[in-house]
């Protein structure tokens, strides 16, 4: 997709890079304990699953398959 879009909108668009949040930025309660803090750690740190209640098993299998999907058909490509 960014193959084309680099021809088509050349000088029309912005690409920017965006990180997870950081720890600070999230509304926490105190953390307690162990499980708490895997909690946490296996949700992310992005906006959808933290601040929008996104279930993070659908967010991020949704996530990997749609890089991996395009990636893998890329490269596929570029290798007929």
């Amino acid at each position: 997709m960014m193959q084309g879009v680099s021809e088509s909108l050349a000088g029309r668009a912005a690409i920017f890079e965006l990180l997870g949040m950081d720890f600070r930025e999230v509304p926490v309660d105190a953390i307690k304990g162990r499980d708490q803090i895997f909690f946490r750690i296996r949700q992310g740190s992005y906006p959808d699953t933290l601040l929008h209640g996104v279930d993070t098993d659908i967010f991020y299998s949704s996530y990997i398959a749609t890089y991996l999907e395009r990636d893998l058909r890329n490269l596929c490509r570029s290798r007929i």
